[in-house]
């Protein structure tokens, strides 16, 4: 023989290293691999979960309360909702605007990027200066 037995491979090679034989390459495990497999992943999250379900409920409750209070008072969420909106329009339009310069530097195609985000900013100071003529139909 070559040194090698048939168990072990050839002498003196880390059995966790690839080994050729003949056009194929097999890799084998590291010894000791401790990664969690899926039903470890599971209870580990509900063990979590159990832990933190004050967290869960209190979420539920807000968001029961948050419809409550959409149902009772209509017009004061869409006012919320248009001023939520204006302030998407006002970081919408700044990062436009960031695109636009980043384009002119790189010598790309940078009007309709600055236009984007001057119309966004103008519309969005629209928005959350008068708010009930963005969510008023006249």
């Amino acid at each position: 023989m070559n040194g090698e037995t048939p168990s072990s491979g050839p002498t003196g090679v880390d059995p966790s290293s690839p080994t050729r034989t003949g056009a194929t390459v097999r890799v084998s495990p590291p010894l000791g691999n401790k990664t969690p497999t899926g039903l470890a992943k599971n209870d580990a999250m509900s063990r979590l979960l159990s832990e933190n379900w004050w967290a869960i409920a209190l979420r539920g409750v807000c968001g029961v309360l948050f419809g409550i209070i959409t149902f009772v008072s209509p017009v004061a969420t869409l006012l919320t909702l248009a001023l939520f909106f204006a302030a998407y329009l006002l970081v919408d339009g700044v990062f436009g605007i960031i695109s636009a310069v980043r384009a002119a530097r790189a010598h790309d195609r940078w009007g309709l990027l600055l236009a984007e985000g001057a119309l966004n900013i103008l519309m969005g100071l629209i928005a959350a200066l008068f708010p009930a003529s963005a969510v008023s139909p006249s």
